[in-house]
């Protein structure tokens, strides 16, 4: 501003000079004064136009109270360098509706680029999400600005930290009894209902697993090996409903995540596969995601972290209630505070973890 009104008094003056003063030299004096720094803003709106901004979308697992970068690529298509330039840009939790405010400077050359880092960290865990507001780009001067608005977001989960909690876990050998629809790849077992490769025959094998008809055919002893079902014992609920606002539905949630992901990491270096259980608000139905291995966990948990805590569990506690599938799990955790009792009514006995 202070620029604007120093070069608005320069014409004034100018001005002045040519009235007072009437001859060619001065009128081109003054024409040069007003038209350069207009001619250079033009310069700075065509490097606005076709200057390309965009946030880059790496791969980082970042946990809760680590740093991590937010970058940003500037590309300039123009033949004008920039050398006075910024982008606004906001902050903040997902599930929280003020966001924080930051800006960064930045210059490129003609048709160059650049890449400008944001050093962020977040306290507990959730969904970080950055957005690119607006875009300034002054002229040589720094008298006239070009505005332009952004509309670039991304999100970045931070990921609740990794801990073994102590767990009673029942057996669950004689549980199941009924058709399993999944097996291992990479290793025999005892289910007759699955073959899971026919071999020839070693000292040892027992004798009802001859294959007799391929046998023959072969001229030889052939085995079957039978496969080894996948068994899902266990299920986590996580009760993910939270009363806080801002920065305290921010803590509710992540302490709700943290104890749901840390029930289904100490399962899953048990070797116990499982389901875990969430609420969708926006569907208005129940979420099950199933754990088997460490890949497994960290989709539940990119996918949990997209889920929304919610207000009214009238519509999760019916679900869960109802539904025939959570009473045949011999290890049913639940995380949460609030409806527990009511699926302990209903016959639904659940380990509460602290």
């Amino acid at each position: 501003m202070a620029r604007l009104l120093g070069y608005l008094l320069l014409i004034v003056l100018g001005a002045a000079f040519a009235i007072l003063y009437t001859r060619y030299t001065m009128y081109v004096f003054v024409g040069v004064l007003i038209l350069f720094p207009i001619l250079i803003f033009i310069f700075s709106i065509i490097s606005g136009i076709l200057l390309k901004v965009s946030l880059l979308e790496e791969e980082q697992k970042v946990e809760a109270g680590e740093e991590f970068l937010v970058k940003i690529k500037i590309k300039n298509r123009s033949i004008f360098p920039i050398l006075y330039g910024q982008i606004d840009y906001l902050y903040g939790y997902e599930i929280m509706k003020k966001r924080q405010k930051g800006k960064i400077p930045f210059c490129v050359k003609a048709r160059g680029e650049c890449v400008l880092e944001v050093t962020a960290s977040c306290e507990y865990c959730g969904r970080f999400h950055f957005s690119l507001k607006r875009l300034w780009i002054k002229d040589y001067m720094r008298v006239f600005s070009f505005v332009k608005r952004l509309k670039k977001n991304g999100n970045i989960t931070i990921f609740p930290k990794l801990e073994l909690i102590k767990l009673e876990v029942e057996d669950s050998t004689a549980f199941y009894n009924e058709e399993y629809e999944e097996f291992y790849e990479d290793h025999p077992g005892n289910d007759p209902s699955e073959v899971y490769e026919i071999r020839e025959y070693r000292e040892g094998d027992k004798l009802q697993r001859i294959h007799w008809k391929l046998s023959s055919k072969k001229d030889m002893l052939m085995v079957k090996e039978f496969s080894d079902p996948i068994v899902i014992s266990s299920i986590v609920i996580c009760d993910n409903e939270c009363d806080g606002k801002e920065i305290e539905l921010v803590k509710q949630w992540s302490e709700l995540v943290q104890k749901t992901i840390r029930v289904s990491y100490s399962l899953l270096l048990k070797q116990v596969n499982h389901y875990v259980y969430w609420f969708d608000a926006k569907a208005g139905s129940g979420v099950r995601k199933e754990i088997k291995s460490e890949e497994d966990l960290n989709v539940c948990i990119r996918q949990l972290m997209q889920a929304r805590p919610y207000t009214d569990a009238k519509d999760y506690v019916s679900y869960l209630v109802h539904s025939e599938q959570i009473a045949k799990y011999c290890n049913r955790f639940y995380v949460g505070q609030n409806h527990y009792e009511r699926l302990e009514q209903q016959g639904i006995h659940v380990k509460v973890v602290d």
